[in-house]
């Protein structure tokens, strides 16, 4: 008896041994961006057939992880917002542990052309739009040391041709371009030599129109850009990116960026800095006297104390100081002329759902760019001319819009009071 006992023991041990062959596996992976940054908050789903689904959200080290899976084959789709979908056969066996990098490619850049009838009614005209989320934002190569805003818009727009010193020209005349950053208009010139500009890192969305833009955006007929800032609501607990680099012509950058809030209050905060050898598009092949630097800071402050009200604050500021390039035989004679350029903003965004068919939205703000263009300390050094100016443009305005949304009828009205007081002062030397 103890003999059998021990027999079936044995034989219940062996039959046993395949069994234990087929051990639960895993499928674990990293998912990654086109830089190989971690994405964080990207769905991961898993699928054996078209009745069985899981899927897993991405942590803060872009990692997922599928425990328990019966060996076999797998299908694994991973998306996040503003990347292509990506797909992949993943085959496990018993007792493995697979391990992938996953590494998404961006969206392509979403472009639309509405076309209504009845030519004779100007907002029926065609109109071209261009979407571009914020992980194509921070991802595009910038061809620009100084004006990475205009950069990106001649890089997704089409129709939009670069030109120097980040001025940028649109199917028209260059100077009917109009901003709206969270709907407070912006209406200025925005290359280099005119402006500092916002900085690309506090941008979350952008949309371009063209064609015939509609009334709200104002008298500018070339081409609207409309952008969203980013924002602290919902962020959780303080986090952030750090980001340096260094580049041709002795040029080195450096960006901060944090973010921190609840569904109530908010705030983001980004830093940025910038200096090169050839801050400016020199007129030489080899840049002579083309050294400058900026530096802006940009906080975004959020107040939402219930679904259908919102309050934000943007402060931002922006300095940069930079040499005039010179030909040859300026650099000769020593010619050295600067601009030195500060700017400030300041605008408050409000928001309230009246009802379920009314929307009431209001913008105020200030901004100001102060300019100084200095001459050489010589002015006989100045060839052509020796030139001193000093220019300051500040605009302050008030915007408000009341919205009407039944089915598919829409009206929207508003009042916009804007005013652009200008100080300039020019002398003139040698000639």
């Amino acid at each position: 008896m103890r003999f059998r006992r021990v027999a079936i023991i044995w034989t219940a041990l062996l039959f046993a041994l395949p069994l234990h062959g087929q051990t639960p596996a895993n499928i674990c992976g990293t998912v990654q961006d086109q830089s190989r940054a971690v994405v964080v908050g990207a769905r991961a789903e898993l699928s054996a057939d078209v009745t069985r689904h899981i899927s897993a959200i991405t942590d803060s080290n872009g990692r997922f992880c599928f425990h328990q899976l019966e060996p076999g084959e797998y299908q694994l789709a991973v998306q996040a917002q503003d990347f292509q979908l990506f797909r992949q056969n993943v085959v496990v066996r018993p007792g493995e542990s697979v391990s992938l990098i996953v590494a998404l490619r961006l969206e392509s850049v979403a472009e639309r052309v509405t076309v209504a009838e009845g030519s004779a009614d100007p907002s029926s005209l065609n109109v071209a739009q261009t979407q571009v989320g914020s992980a194509l934002l921070q991802n595009l190569p910038s061809e620009s040391v100084n004006a990475a805003l205009s950069s990106i818009l001649t890089l997704v727009t089409a129709g939009v041709a670069a030109d120097s010193n980040g001025v940028f020209h649109p199917l028209g005349e260059h100077a009917e371009t109009s901003f709206s950053v969270d709907g407070q208009p912006i209406s200025d010139q925005q290359s280099r030599i005119f402006s500092n500009q916002i900085s690309a890192s506090a941008i979350q969305e952008m949309r371009t129109i063209q064609g015939a833009p509609p009334a709200e955006f104002g008298d500018k007929t070339s081409l609207i850009v409309e952008a969203t800032t980013r924002s602290g609501l919902e962020a959780g607990k303080p986090n952030g990116t750090i980001s340096m680099g260094y580049g041709s012509f002795s040029t080195p950058t450096a960006g901060v960026t944090l973010a921190s809030g609840s569904e109530t209050l908010g705030n983001f905060l980004a830093l940025d800095g910038v200096d090169s050898r050839r801050f400016l598009d020199a007129p030489e092949f080899r840049p002579l006297h083309a050294h400058g630097n900026a530096e802006n800071v940009f906080d975004r402050f959020d107040w939402r104390p219930n679904d259908g009200t919102s309050l934000h604050l943007n402060l931002s500021a922006a300095r940069s100081w930079f040499q005039v390039p010179n030909t040859y035989d300026q650099e000769v004679v020593g010619q050295d002329q600067r601009q030195h350029m500060t700017s400030f903003n300041v605008g408050l965004a409000f928001s309230h759902v009246i009802s379920s068919s009314l929307l009431l939205t209001a913008n105020t703000w200030v901004r100001q760019d102060r300019v100084n263009y200095f001459p050489s300390a010589n002015p006989f050094s100045d060839q052509p001319a020796t030139l001193s100016q000093s220019r300051r443009l500040t605009s302050t305005g008030l915007r408000t819009d009341l919205t009407y949304s039944h089915g598919r009828h829409s009206v929207k009205g508003g009042v916009q009071l804007q005013s652009h007081p200008i100080i300039r002062g020019v002398q003139h030397g040698i000639d």
